[in-house]
C-alpha cells in the first residue's frame, strides 16, 4: 500500500510540474451518495433464513441483511499538453463507501489513469487501480489446521489496464481494454488466489445531441493458483478457475430540457453474464466449482436533474440475480442465487 501510495504522488505531481509549462486545466468531480441495499452480502434465501432465524450464529457477522450506505468518489484530473502538443489527462479517483450497520463491508479503492491524446478523434490510456480489502461474506475453511470454522472470505485486489478509443467524426466510438488483475485471499482461503485476463471492446453510436447507445462485450479468463497449496497436501481439492462471457448495453439520453443549457437525463444499461466454472475434479471432489455455470443479469437505471451548470442531482436504482446451475443441483443452487437491490440518490459536483 505504501509503494502505491508514493507511486500516486509521483505521478500526480510529475504531471502538475509538467502541466505548468503549457496549457493546464482542473476537470475534478466530487460525488456524494446515500442508497439503501436490500442484501449486502448477495445472500441466498437459504442463507438469509437461517440468518433470520438465528442458525449457525458463527456462520454470519451480520447486523442485518440489508443496509444503509454513504460514501462518496473523489476525482482529480489534470488536463495538460506535452506530446506535440496533444492533450494528456492524468486522474487520480479515490472511493469509499459506509455500511451504516455492517462496517465490516466497507468498500474502498484507489486510482490512476493516465489518458493521451494522439489527435481529436484517437486516445490511448493505462490505468492501476489497489482494492485493499474486499468482503464477500464468512465460509468455512479448507485449510489445516482451520477445518470447519468459519472465517472471513476476502481479499485484496490489484488491477492493471490499458485501451484505446478511436472516434469517426461525432457519431460512431470504438475501443478495446486489456485487464490483468490478481487478487490475493487471506490465509483461510489460499486456494482462492487467482489472476484474471480480461479483453473488451466496444462501440458506440450517437444518433441525437447529448445521447449514446453503447454495445460492450468483455471475454474474462480467471485462473486459480491453487496448486501451491494442494502441494502440501493440508486442503482439500478445490478449483474456483472459470471463463466468463459479459454482453452489456447501455442508453444515454436527453428527456427534458432544463436551465444553466443542460438536459434532464436518462442513463440506463444491462448486464447478462455466462461464467462457467473450469474445475477439472469431479462433483464429488469439488462440488461448487465441477460442472457449475452461472447466469447473471444486472440492470441500472439513473436519472440525472442539472441543479446548476456543475452540480448535478442524480436518482439511481439497480437490480442483480444470479442463477447457479451444476450437477449437484439445488446444494449448490440452494448456496449460490441471490436478487440484490439498492436506490439511491447523489449530488455531483465538477470543477
Amino acid at each position: 500500500m505504501k509503494k502505491v501510495s508514493i507511486f500516486l504522488i509521483i505521478a500526480l505531481a510529475s504531471s502538475f510540474l509538467f502541466g505548468q509549462d503549457s496549457d493546464f486545466e482542473l476537470d475534478n468531480r466530487i460525488e456524494i451518495k446515500t442508497y439503501y441495499d436490500s442484501n449486502i452480502l448477495n445472500l441466498s434465501s437459504k442463507d438469509i433464513d437461517e440468518f433470520l432465524t438465528g442458525q449457525q450464529p458463527e456462520k454470519y457477522k451480520l447486523k442485518s441483511v440489508n443496509d444503509y450506505v454513504t460514501g462518496f468518489d473523489i476525482e482529480l484530473a489534470f488536463k495538460h499538453r506535452l506530446l506535440y502538443d496533444h492533450t494528456q489527462i492524468s486522474k487520480f479517483i479515490f472511493s469509499y463507501d459506509k455500511y451504516w450497520k455492517n462496517g465490516f463491508k466497507d468498500f474502498k479503492f484507489l486510482s490512476f489513469e493516465l489518458i493521451q491524446y494522439l489527435s481529436r478523434y484517437i486516445d490511448i490510456r493505462a490505468k492501476y487501480t489497489y482494492y485493499p480489502y474486499i468482503f464477500i461474506n464468512r465460509y468455512g475453511s479448507n485449510v489445516y489446521p482451520y477445518y470447519y470454522d468459519y472465517y472471513d472470505f476476502s481479499y485484496a485486489k490489484n488491477l492493471y489496464s490499458s485501451g484505446f478509443n478511436i472516434r469517426f467524426l461525432d457519431y460512431t466510438e470504438i475501443g478495446y481494454n486489456f485487464e490483468y488483475t490478481t487478487q490475493n485471499y487471506n490465509k483461510y482461503f489460499p486456494e482462492y488466489d487467482a489472476y484474471n485476463f480480461v479483453n473488451e471492446g466496444w462501440i458506440a453510436f450517437r444518433p441525437l445531441d447529448n445521447s449514446k447507445f453503447k454495445f460492450r462485450y468483455t471475454y474474462v479468463t480467471s485462473i486459480a493458483k491453487a496448486e501451491k497449496v494442494y502441494e502440501s497436501r493440508s486442503i482439500e481439492i478445490r478449483d474456483p478457475s472459470y471463463d466468463s462471457n459479459i454482453f452489456y448495453i447501455s442508453l444515454s439520453m436527453p428527456l427534458l430540457p432544463s436551465r444553466w443549457n443542460k438536459s434532464i437525463k436518462l442513463f440506463t444499461s444491462f448486464k447478462w453474464e455466462n461464467k462457467y466454472f473450469q474445475s477439472p475434479f469431479s462433483p464429488i471432489v469439488d462440488p461448487f466449482h465441477s460442472g457449475r455455470k452461472d447466469t447473471i443479469f444486472h440492470f441500472e437505471g439513473w436519472l440525472i436533474y442539472p441543479l446548476w451548470h456543475v452540480l448535478d442531482f442524480r436518482t439511481f436504482f439497480t437490480y442483480e440475480s444470479r442463477n447457479a446451475h451444476s450437477p449437484k443441483g439445488s446444494l449448490v443452487s440452494n448456496e449460490k442465487n441471490y436478487i440484490t437491490r439498492t436506490w439511491g440518490v447523489s449530488l455531483q459536483a465538477k470543477f
